[in-house]
């Protein structure tokens, strides 16, 4: 049996008293009516809750804040890797009230996370928590941003074309190392070099500060455009650009590639194009007659 048992601190006679009641109303010491951030504050836990005690707590606590206006964002769960999936609540904690909310809650430290407003938001899927911000030289997205939604790492299984449709053939992004498995299921492969030794390996390429590391995407693409032949590649291959690793001062990163395997779409596509130049020659011949 978890006996709940907590420390009040009156605010009018500044006596604290270890209460095992339920609900309290009224200092017992006083009889002053007890209120968060009115008349009462806790200054210790002796002893644990249970986890549905501490979440009437927490949400008593969040509705304060709510009726105070005091700007806080609270997240159901969280779903950023290396996290635990548990409550979060964020804010600017900066402020003398807000610090104060926040020295209390970290007492639910095992139930509920508490970080910084304007390195968090919410997937729009699930609603759970991922990190806009980096935490470390390694980091990189749990998140899949697309024109108008982000999707956490979870949600984007059930849903690999916006994936796929947001990153492919452009650029200016790349995703992140943890979505390559997503794109070889789909018949990604990755754009092959050969080692020192002769085999083929997995192209990797740099961009950062160092003088060697001078890769660009837009001259990668222009490279394999003048090897496959531009109006091939414009309209039978398809190419994500995909990171491999992120350190302080530099990216490394790889294409995948894929070729449409749908027959009569290329042949559909291949008839559209001798179409046009068929077009194309009439329209050259009409104006060397005309001139």
């Amino acid at each position: 049996m978890i006996i709940k048992e907590w420390i009040l601190r009156c605010q009018d006679c500044n006596k604290s008293r270890i209460i095992t009641n339920d609900v309290i109303t009224k200092c017992p010491e006083c009889g002053s009516k007890l209120k968060f951030g009115d008349k009462l504050s806790y200054s210790g836990i002796s002893i644990q809750h249970s986890d549905k005690r501490k979440i009437e707590i927490i949400n008593d606590i969040i509705d304060y804040c709510d009726k105070k206006n005091y700007w806080i964002n609270v997240y159901h769960g969280i779903v950023e890797m290396g996290y635990e999936d548990k409550m979060m609540i964020a804010a600017d904690w900066n402020p003398p009230k807000m610090e104060k909310i926040y020295k209390f809650l970290e007492k639910f430290e095992d139930i509920l996370e508490l970080d910084w407003s304007d390195e968090w938001t919410n997937c729009s899927d699930c609603n759970k928590a991922v990190r806009t911000s980096p935490d470390s030289y390694g980091w990189e997205r749990s998140y899949i941003m697309g024109e108008h939604d982000l999707v956490c790492h979870e949600c984007i299984t059930e849903d690999i074309n916006f994936l796929i449709d947001t990153y492919k053939n452009t650029t200016d992004r790349a995703i992140p190392s943890w979505a390559k498995p997503l794109i070889i299921e789909e018949g990604f492969t990755c754009l092959e070099d050969l080692d020192y030794e002769g085999k083929p390996f997995c192209e990797r390429f740099e961009t950062g500060w160092h003088s060697f590391q001078t890769d660009d995407p837009e001259k990668v693409i222009k490279k394999l455009k003048e090897e496959l032949g531009e109006l091939w590649f414009d309209n039978y291959i398809e190419y994500i650009f995909a990171i491999n690793s992120v350190g302080q001062f530099d990216v490394h990163w790889s294409v995948y590639v894929r070729s449409l395997e749908d027959e009569e779409q290329i042949e559909k596509e291949t008839k559209d194009i001798n179409k046009v130049f068929i077009e194309l020659l009439n329209d050259i011949k009409i104006i060397k007659g005309v001139i």
